[in-house]
């Protein structure tokens, strides 16, 4: 792992055990949430799509369609409409110097582009939520 790289995620890390003392965030995290954060902290990951608030709300439809727990980063700060999600705390955090809209959108992007890896990993494309996500890829990244 990149120097820099895992000098935010340690800073995440503190920051996360300074605001929560009793550990619910990191007890919660779930592997997506690892996916998310290693896509936020990378510049070489490829252009699946390019955001915009239909991709949003898609991915929003995802998560909530998820079994089980769903990503903490994305519960938690990721998530909500421009203007009332903490995503910029998030990046702060991460040592990301964005405004509140370019954080949103490297926020929502890397949560999708966490599930296009999950899924490919997990091969669950028999699920028609998963289904869902991976028609949401342009032609050409199918």
């Amino acid at each position: 792992m990149p120097l820099k790289m895992a000098a935010a995620i340690a800073q995440l890390l503190r920051d996360l055990l300074e605001c929560d003392p009793q550990d619910v965030y990191l007890g919660k995290r779930t592997t997506l949430d690892q996916l998310i954060l290693l896509e936020m902290l990378t510049d070489r990951s490829p252009s699946l799509r390019r955001f915009s608030e239909k991709l949003a709300t898609q991915v929003h439809g995802w998560i909530e369609q998820m079994d089980g727990d769903r990503p903490v980063l994305y519960r938690e700060w990721i998530h909500g409409a421009k203007g009332s999600s903490r995503v910029e705390e998030l990046t702060g955090s991460l040592g990301l110097i964005c405004d509140a809209e370019e954080a949103r959108r490297l926020g929502h992007l890397a949560v999708f582009k966490a599930v296009v890896v999950d899924l490919s990993v997990t091969v669950r494309c028999h699920d028609p939520v998963s289904r869902g996500m991976i028609t949401m890829l342009p032609d050409n990244h199918r």
